[in-house]
């Protein structure tokens, strides 16, 4: 797959392909990205039932919590992500 971006692409695509290693090759980054979305390629094999159902509870405590009003914005959650890693996620 040929993907091709711009020089000028998105500053966070960018920063966030440099936090995981693509530094140098955003392009592969974002490959990275889409074959990430086909279960196939996950390097961790397939979920068992067990996972999969552990999985979908917690989405709905996740889902439930935020009908409730207890979720948080996603920046403020990024940034305490961020500043909990020492990442500075400014371009």
């Amino acid at each position: 797959m040929q993907i091709s971006l711009p020089d000028d692409a998105d500053p966070f695509i960018r920063s966030q392909a440099e936090a995981a290693g693509f530094k140098d090759d955003i392009a592969a980054y974002v490959v990275h990205l889409i074959a990430a979305q086909d279960p196939d390629n996950d390097p961790r094999g397939p979920l068992s039932e067990e996972q999969l159902q552990d999985s979908l509870q917690r989405c709905d405590r996740a889902m439930a919590q935020a009908r409730a009003g207890k979720g948080k914005d996603l920046r403020v959650a990024i940034a305490e992500i961020a500043d909990k890693h020492g990442l500075d996620l400014d371009p």
